[in-house]
């Protein structure tokens, strides 16, 4: 063969191969985006080779980037996108169509490398366009990532207005509505504010602190002010405030003193409270019991602080109580120069008498013991306590459900000790918190704990998506009867049964093949105490 011809072969040969590495991703284009349905689990993706084609999102992120579509069903929808190392990447959602799209939400805050995720109710019909890419608008950085869909669906006490209701996990197909007061935490009968204004009392005055101000402020005797950032009360504490405000990219702290009436205190019940991104130090609060930064710390989510992260958008308690041993509370709030986002609606009131909290914790811890978590918890009083919701999370804490409920004392002026187990912890990492319920109905959330499941064997079911052959590895598990139970999206459950003889084995799960195709929640149960052991989620062709 000629020399020449074999050399143009070869050059010919290795530009082919590099086309092939660099070629477009299929989901280069809006139009081509890959479906992303409910129960997609750590989806491979990339960026590499992507064209600079403008996204439209209404992010400010790069043009090379890639698609993801689906259509909303009503259910909380979690998308997370885990990056290779050093990608810093962010995740642009939107609806419409392409070409046409209305920006719902741009996520980034997780830093290079770091994990992005956003929660939300999706609306039935609604068509969705999810976009991953480089942070920054100028940069033509690309690499890979991970993506997963994860939906829940929406109950009567999931706390959201997600399904037809009327109200808040009422009405529609909830049990119907009370009807309104001035005390059910709504605006919901033509009042001005929530429950004051209308054929309610009238409205407190409000307190807006401006950004990097140091102020302070004295309330008449036994009266109340609501006390917010630049978003309002009621607005998106998770988003970027419209229009600018006071908080737009200021890096600065604004320091504010409330102080009661002389010879009272001060109480201050937060129902609104999601700064964003504790976790790496933007926005951040503090609170001290006192008239000044040198008083006793009361709470702080700072990157340092002993409440962070909790308080960050998603993660954690979003209503708090505090209160004054004296006549001020001072709240200092740190806003970065990175995002124009605040996080806070307070009611700040001045009482007569030493405030006392309707529910008093000294304790709350969690521990593992073989397959179960064992929360407990101690009350040194209650005033007009009914019972505690257990909730529990397996995604860091951004995502809860009501796992059992543990009936509280009523009124009491000593101490209580409660436990809960929970013998179905699904992750090795679970997340705890308490929802303290009254008798009138008001409620509120403890802090979070985390509580880490102990190694008990190994159990490893394979493969995933599977047809109709299904296995199961064991390792290391104590010998006995076991239950495997399969159940499906809408609840229903079949079981079989297993022998383990403690020794390294492989099964094949008969039952499987019998099912039909769809997405199967597996657990594997201990037959003597019904604890279980492994939990995972499968998906049938």
């Amino acid at each position: 063969m000629n020399k020449n011809l074999i050399q143009f072969l070869i050059v010919l040969a290795f530009s082919m191969l590099a086309l092939d590495l660099y070629a477009q991703p299929a989901n280069n284009l809006c139009s081509n985006a890959t479906s992303l349905p409910c129960g997609t689990s750590n989806l491979i993706g990339t960026t590499v080779g992507a064209t600079n084609i403008v996204n439209g999102t209404g992010c400010t992120i790069s043009n090379y980037g890639v698609w993801y579509t689906f259509t909303g069903d009503g259910t909380s929808t979690t998308i997370t996108s885990i990056p290779n190392s050093g990608y810093d990447h962010e995740i642009a959602v939107s609806t419409g169509s392409c070409g046409a799209l209305t920006n719902q939400n741009c996520v980034d805050g997780a830093g290079a490398g770091g994990t992005e995720s956003v929660t939300f109710v999706s609306t039935n019909g609604l068509t969705y366009y999810v976009y991953i890419g480089h942070y920054s608008s100028t940069s033509t950085s690309t690499s890979g990532f991970d993506i997963s869909r994860t939906c829940v669906t929406p109950t009567c006490s999931d706390g959201i207005q997600n399904q037809g209701e009327t109200g808040i996990d009422c009405g529609g197909p909830c049990p119907p509505c009370p009807p309104p007061t001035c005390s059910d935490g709504i605006q919901n009968q033509g009042e001005t504010g929530i429950d004051c204004g209308g054929p309610c009392p009238p409205c407190p005055s409000s307190l807006v602190p401006t950004a990097c101000s140091n102020t302070s402020q004295t309330l008449t005797t036994l009266s109340s002010i609501l006390f917010y950032d630049d978003g309002g009360p009621g607005g998106n504490y998770c988003g970027d405030q419209v229009g600018g405000g006071n908080y737009c990219n200021c890096n600065c702290f604004t320091t504010t003193t409330i102080c009661g009436a002389p010879g009272e205190f001060v109480i201050s019940d937060f129902r609104e409270f999601a700064m964003w991104n504790t976790t790496s130090g933007w926005d951040w609060m503090k609170i001290y019991d006192g008239p000044n930064t040198g008083s006793p710390v009361l709470y702080d989510n700072s990157s340092t602080g002993a409440n962070n992260p909790f308080g960050d958008c998603g993660i954690g308690t979003t209503t708090m109580n505090f209160c004054s041993t004296g006549n001020c509370l001072t709240f200092e709030f740190w806003a970065t120069s990175v995002v124009n986002r605040g996080g806070w609606d307070a009611l700040v009131s001045s009482v007569a008498i030493a405030c006392t909290l309707p529910v008093e914790f000294t304790s709350f811890t969690g521990r593992n013991m073989g397959s179960n978590n064992i929360l407990e918890w101690t009350t040194s009083s209650e005033i007009n306590n009914n019972y505690f919701i257990v909730q529990a999370s397996n995604n860091s804490g951004s995502e809860f459900i009501d796992i059992g409920i543990v009936q509280g004392s009523g009124n009491s002026t000593t101490i209580k000790n409660y436990s809960f187990i929970d013998k179905y912890p699904t992750n090795k990492l679970t997340f705890y918190r308490l929802k303290q319920v009254d008798f009138d109905g008001q409620s509120d959330i403890t802090n979070v704990i985390a509580v880490k499941k102990t190694n008990n064997g190994n159990i490893n079911i394979y493969p995933n998506p599977a047809n109709n052959n299904l296995f199961i590895d064991i390792t290391d598990i104590k010998q006995g009867v076991y239950n495997v139970i399969y159940v499906n999206v809408l609840g229903k459950t079949s079981t079989e049964t297993i022998f383990i003889d403690g020794s390294k084995i492989t099964y094949q799960l008969n039952k499987f093949s019998e099912l039909d195709s769809g997405i199967y929640l597996i657990k594997v149960v201990d037959a003597n105490n019904n604890n279980s052991i492994k939990t995972d989620k499968i998906i049938k062709r």
